[in-house]
């Protein structure tokens, strides 16, 4: 990080009963901007990956989709049509500055190369979803340069991510390597490789990674047997209720 620049944010938890289920709190999250001055007038920010619900496209969910409209919340998630990544990346920059003016996308470019490297860390699991019979998972990654103008100054920002279609097998999207960065636009060029070199000095601590995963496998662990014991509940409640009404017609 150049001298006298700051760090904001950083390594987070999503309560689950704020959200409505675990969904989102299995894993840690991580929204991290690293700014040149307290307005981000030059600024990185790693925006944190978050599961979405879309019904659609699983036979076994297709039924309960009227009852989880859009904006509603499923199992933590919010209920949201998958979009492709360019429509996602727009509503990312109409969220990150909803007080833009003059907007203007200079390029928007597919990285398939992104994509197949989430699809070689996610081979194992692909490989489970396919023996189980569900198509495989499919990865749409891409980038968004856009120029804008915020607070009296011109900026060019560059956005990308990848997007992970859940929606056959789990009923579940996801965005995830998000990033962003943002320069004035006359001073663009001059600060790309500054924020190159900053997105890229991340250095990841093999420790803390190894004890997160096994955290979240627990949580993991935790949430399928709450689902597991309510599932149980609702079943003896059902039960219950056959067995009264029976009663009542004999």
């Amino acid at each position: 990080v150049p001298a006298g620049w700051t760090v904001e944010g950083g390594m987070f938890h999503v309560n689950p009963e704020q959200m409505g289920g675990p969904a989102n709190s299995i894993d840690a999250k991580c929204d991290m901007a690293v700014k040149k001055d307290a307005a981000g007038t030059v600024m990185f920010r790693w925006l944190p990956a978050w599961n979405c619900c879309d019904l659609s496209q699983n036979p076994q969910f297709a039924l309960a989709a009227g009852m989880f409209p859009a904006g509603s919340r499923y199992q933590g998630m919010e209920v949201r049509p998958m979009p492709d990544c360019a429509g996602f990346l727009r509503g990312l920059f109409r969220s990150l500055h909803p007080a833009a003016t003059d907007v203007n996308i200079v390029e928007l470019k597919p990285m398939p190369e992104l994509g197949e490297v989430f699809r070689k860390l996610n081979q194992a699991a692909d490989e489970q979803t396919r023996l189980l019979g569900f198509p495989p998972t499919r990865y749409d990654a891409g980038g968004l340069v856009v120029e804008y103008t915020e607070a009296g100054t011109r900026f060019r920002e560059g956005l990308v991510t990848c997007l992970v279609d859940l929606r056959a097998a789990a009923a579940m999207w996801s965005n995830q390597h998000t990033q962003m960065m943002r320069a004035p636009v006359k001073e663009a060029k001059q600060w790309k490789p500054v924020l190159d070199i900053i997105c890229q000095s991340v250095r990841l601590n093999p420790e803390w990674f190894a004890r997160a995963s096994k955290a979240g496998a627990q949580r993991a662990q935790m949430a399928q047997e709450t689902m597991r014991y309510i599932q149980s509940i609702d079943q003896q409640i059902v039960e219950h209720r056959n067995k009264t009404q029976a009663e009542i017609r004999y």
